[in-house]
């Protein structure tokens, strides 16, 4: 059988290729790119992780020479991919069914960057700690992005507006003005920040670039922000405490009432390897519900299980409600949030259709 991988890098072959990887962000950064080399012109090829919301699909071929692709870090099979420019978005302790620890996953790509089928370009985060250490070895062309002072494509001046965002980026020609994005979430426009240092060394022109931004609209499930009443219900894909604490910071913007969270966690090695971090982000909310664990088949680690995170997490002070058993959630959500909350559902897609669920409930009552 041939890995996904290998099929991927083959239909990448003779074009001029983008490969976009990293813990967090990797499908948005994607699929920003693909979105914003379609306004310039370049119609690229496209094959990413979820369904982008403005073509309907997660991937097309075109006759463009172009092709953009989501690079799975997951179980490191992203090396068998070999793409021109290589975009790193961030780098932290994540899948450590197959990497043991943060070490492993940075020992994979130091060994990626420093072989002899490397990509060609590569950008990176220059606000990320974990990457900046890993560049400092590298002996390709590198291309920064992001806040800090040094950085190749500087962000500035950023300020959240409601669902979006505006902010100035400058880059190695001096100012490139100001950008405006209609996601939610700081996060967002950093990852715009990065899709616009690729689209521009890729020859885009700047003033394509500021007129298409605004006009994206994302991926389905990651921020998804539905309307319902007073308040709203959240919708994303990541499990990851970076990704959930960036989640909560971004509704923070536009919601109005509470942030009532909803989260089943996933593996024992993630929540034994990473509860301190899980409990810095919970505790950002105002109420989470926890619902038993997906282990994935992992084998259990003594003493680790959800109840044991969930004690980790009230550690902080934050109220958090153990509801084993999904089909209980929503009748939990029902008793304990007023009509103004926010209410965020992290995870896969059982959540999801929990989710879409509440959702039909709160905007189609039933008179009983």
């Amino acid at each position: 059988m041939v890995h996904r991988s290998v099929v991927l890098d083959a239909l990448m072959e003779g074009k001029n290729t983008i490969g976009v990887t990293g813990t967090n962000g990797k499908g948005s950064v994607s699929s920003m790119i693909t979105w914003l080399l379609d306004a310039a012109g370049m119609l690229p090829s496209f094959a990413i992780g979820a369904r982008l919301l403005d073509f309907d699909t997660n991937a097309r071929a075109t006759e463009s020479g172009f092709f953009v692709a989501e690079l799975d870090e997951s179980d490191g099979s992203f090396v068998n991919c070999h793409p021109d420019r290589l975009v790193l978005i961030n780098l932290d302790a994540d899948h450590l069914n197959h990497y043991k620890d943060l070490d492993g996953l940075l020992d994979t790509f130091e060994g990626y960057l420093s072989s002899d089928n490397a990509p060609k370009h590569i950008h990176y985060c220059a606000d990320d700690e974990n990457l900046s250490q890993l560049m400092q070895g590298c002996k390709k062309k590198a291309i920064s992005f992001g806040a800090a002072q040094d950085a190749t494509y500087r962000i500035f001046d950023l300020a959240l507006v409601g669902m979006g965002s505006t902010f100035k980026m400058s880059g190695p020609s001096g100012d490139l003005g100001q950008f405006e994005l209609s996601l939610p979430g700081a996060y967002n426009a950093m990852n715009a920040a990065a899709a616009i240092s690729v689209a521009i060394e890729e020859g885009a022109d700047v003033e394509l670039l500021r007129a298409a931004l605004p006009k994206f609209r994302g991926l389905e499930n990651r921020f998804t922000v539905v309307p319902v009443g007073k308040g709203f219900v959240v919708k994303d894909y990541t499990s990851h405490p970076v990704g959930i604490k960036a989640v909560i910071d971004g509704a923070k913007v536009f919601g109005k009432g509470r942030i009532v969270t909803v989260f089943k966690p996933y593996r024992f090695t993630m929540i034994h390897y990473l509860h301190n971090e899980y409990r810095d982000a919970f505790q950002d909310a105002d109420v989470s519900i926890i619902t038993e664990m997906y282990t994935a088949g992992e084998v259990p680690i003594p003493g680790v299980d959800t109840p044991w995170l969930i004690e980790r997490i009230r550690e902080t002070g934050a109220e958090v409600i153990f509801v084993p058993k999904m089909e209980d959630i929503t009748k939990t959500l029902n008793d304990i949030c007023k009509p103004d909350d926010t209410i965020v559902f992290f995870g896969g897609d059982d959540l999801f259709r929990l989710a879409d669920e509440y959702i039909d409930g709160r905007l189609h009552p039933t008179v009983s």
